[in-house]
Protein backbone atom coordinates (compact mmCIF):
# COMPACT_ATOMS: atom_id res chain seq x y z
CA UNK A 1 0.00 0.00 0.00
CA UNK A 2 1.42 3.15 -0.67
CA UNK A 3 0.83 6.11 1.57
CA UNK A 4 1.16 9.83 -0.20
CA UNK A 5 4.52 12.21 1.54
CA UNK A 6 2.20 15.14 3.02
CA UNK A 7 2.81 18.21 0.56
CA UNK A 8 4.95 20.97 1.07
CA UNK A 9 1.88 23.13 1.63
CA UNK A 10 0.54 20.40 4.44
CA UNK A 11 3.68 20.61 6.19
CA UNK A 12 3.94 24.43 6.27
CA UNK A 13 0.13 24.47 7.45
CA UNK A 14 0.83 21.98 10.45
CA UNK A 15 3.94 24.05 11.60
CA UNK A 16 1.75 27.12 11.32
CA UNK A 17 -0.44 25.59 13.82
CA UNK A 18 1.98 23.69 15.87
CA UNK A 19 3.29 27.45 16.58
CA UNK A 20 0.05 29.01 17.22
CA UNK A 21 -1.15 26.37 19.72
CA UNK A 22 2.23 27.01 21.75
CA UNK A 23 1.72 30.60 20.94
CA UNK A 24 -1.84 29.80 22.76
CA UNK A 25 -0.72 27.95 25.25
CA UNK A 26 2.28 30.76 26.63
CA UNK A 27 -0.82 33.62 26.48
CA UNK A 28 -2.35 31.47 28.83
CA UNK A 29 0.21 31.05 31.67
CA UNK A 30 1.14 34.44 31.47
CA UNK A 31 -2.50 35.13 31.73
CA UNK A 32 -2.34 32.72 34.91
CA UNK A 33 1.15 34.76 36.32
CA UNK A 34 -0.60 37.81 36.49
CA UNK A 35 -4.00 36.90 38.07
CA UNK A 36 -7.38 38.14 38.21
CA UNK A 37 -7.08 40.08 41.49
CA UNK A 38 -5.15 43.00 39.54
CA UNK A 39 -5.40 42.46 35.51
CA UNK A 40 -8.89 41.57 33.77
CA UNK A 41 -7.40 39.30 30.92
CA UNK A 42 -9.08 37.99 27.40
CA UNK A 43 -7.05 35.57 25.17
CA UNK A 44 -7.86 37.06 21.75
CA UNK A 45 -7.47 34.46 18.60
CA UNK A 46 -8.79 34.63 15.26
CA UNK A 47 -8.02 32.31 11.75
CA UNK A 48 -4.59 33.50 10.01
CA UNK A 49 -3.79 36.04 12.86
CA UNK A 50 -1.11 35.98 15.54
CA UNK A 51 -2.94 35.47 18.95
CA UNK A 52 -2.66 38.21 21.66
CA UNK A 53 -3.48 38.33 25.35
CA UNK A 54 -6.22 41.47 25.70
CA UNK A 55 -4.91 42.91 29.67
CA UNK A 56 -6.68 45.73 31.27
CA UNK A 57 -5.55 46.90 35.03
CA UNK A 58 -8.51 46.88 37.29
CA UNK A 59 -7.24 49.41 38.98
CA UNK A 60 -5.48 52.27 36.77
CA UNK A 61 -7.94 51.08 33.71
CA UNK A 62 -4.77 50.97 31.25
CA UNK A 63 -4.54 48.32 29.18
CA UNK A 64 -2.19 46.79 26.73
CA UNK A 65 -2.07 43.94 23.90
CA UNK A 66 0.70 40.68 24.05
CA UNK A 67 1.03 38.96 21.63
CA UNK A 68 3.16 35.88 21.09
CA UNK A 69 4.95 35.05 18.10
CA UNK A 70 8.60 33.37 17.43
CA UNK A 71 8.86 32.49 20.89
CA UNK A 72 8.60 35.55 22.28
CA UNK A 73 6.36 38.12 23.83
CA UNK A 74 5.81 41.42 21.88
CA UNK A 75 4.08 44.60 23.10
CA UNK A 76 1.88 45.97 20.82
CA UNK A 77 4.44 48.67 19.38
CA UNK A 78 6.26 45.82 18.44
CA UNK A 79 9.26 45.72 20.76
CA UNK A 80 10.48 42.08 22.16
CA UNK A 81 8.92 41.84 25.78
CA UNK A 82 10.52 38.51 26.99
CA UNK A 83 10.91 34.94 25.54
CA UNK A 84 7.76 32.87 25.57
CA UNK A 85 9.62 30.86 28.67
CA UNK A 86 10.03 33.38 30.70
CA UNK A 87 6.92 33.99 31.96
CA UNK A 88 8.00 35.45 35.41
CA UNK A 89 9.72 38.15 33.71
CA UNK A 90 6.96 39.06 31.08
CA UNK A 91 4.67 39.52 34.25
CA UNK A 92 6.90 41.85 35.91
CA UNK A 93 6.99 43.96 33.13
CA UNK A 94 3.60 44.35 32.24
CA UNK A 95 2.93 45.10 35.80
CA UNK A 96 5.32 47.72 35.60
CA UNK A 97 4.20 49.47 32.64
CA UNK A 98 -0.09 48.88 33.54
CA UNK A 99 0.34 49.49 37.31
CA UNK A 100 0.32 53.39 37.68
CA UNK A 101 -2.68 53.72 40.44
CA UNK A 102 -1.06 54.99 44.17
CA UNK A 103 0.47 51.98 46.00
CA UNK A 104 -1.05 52.01 49.76
CA UNK A 105 0.85 54.25 52.20
CA UNK A 106 3.13 52.21 54.41
CA UNK A 107 4.46 53.34 57.75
Amino acid sequence: MHVPSPSPADSTADAREADGAAARAALEQLAAALGSRDFATTLVTRQGRTPYLSIVSRYAKLGEDIYADGGWFWWSWAERLATTDDIPTAAAKITTVLRTAPQPARG
